[in-house]
């Protein structure tokens, strides 16, 4: 029961095969992901019941393989990784999972245990971020004006071709060098 309501609250995606690839367990939260509601009541069923003894082709053809080679990798060794589902309405969702081996009683692994966060909004967040250096990069670079980054202390970390031919110093010159000595007192 205390497990039970650890699995069904978690707002990860959890989910049991068994070592031919075939569900046994999954929460609401992979039913949900996963847009089970619809499609079990397409077939008669609930959406807690529906994926149960199926394998990933059901669920996504064009992932199947990929997903089933991670659950072989789990069986042999817990591992990490980034999974992706190109779901029909939120679309592409991006995946941080960590799949590992389950054992019977002799030791013998009789299924993968998979436990995954939706990590989509933050591969898009690291995505813009980086978007937005680049176009950072690219303008400093490429100022027709010197410009030149300070640290705290007043030295500079970064200066762009501009500064250098106003000034004559080149980049390696101008690294390190506080502001002040390359400006007019005044």
């Amino acid at each position: 029961l205390l497990l039970n309501g650890v699995v069904e609250n978690s707002l990860s995606l959890i989910y049991v095969k068994d070592l031919a690839g075939r569900y046994l367990l999954y929460n609401q939260s992979f039913a949900d992901a996963f847009g089970l509601e619809v499609r079990a009541a397409a077939e008669g069923v609930s959406a807690r019941d529906v994926l149960l003894g199926r394998d990933d082709t059901w669920l996504d053809p064009v992932s199947q393989p990929t997903w089933r080679s991670n659950d072989l990798l789990a069986a042999a060794a817990p591992i990490t990784i980034e999974e992706v589902f190109a779901h029909p309405e939120p679309g592409r969702r991006t995946y941080d999972s960590t799949k590992f081996p389950l054992f019977d009683g002799t030791g013998t692994v009789y299924a993968t245990c998979g436990v995954s966060l939706d990590t989509t909004e933050r591969v898009h967040a690291v995505a813009r971020s980086k978007e937005a250096e680049e176009n950072f990069r690219s303008t400093f670079d490429n100022a027709p004006v010197g410009m030149a980054i300070t640290n705290p202390d007043g030295l500079m970390v970064q200066a762009n071709a501009a500064l250098c031919a106003l000034t004559g110093y080149s980049v390696d010159e101008l690294l390190g060098k506080p502001l002040r000595d390359i400006t007019h007192p005044d």
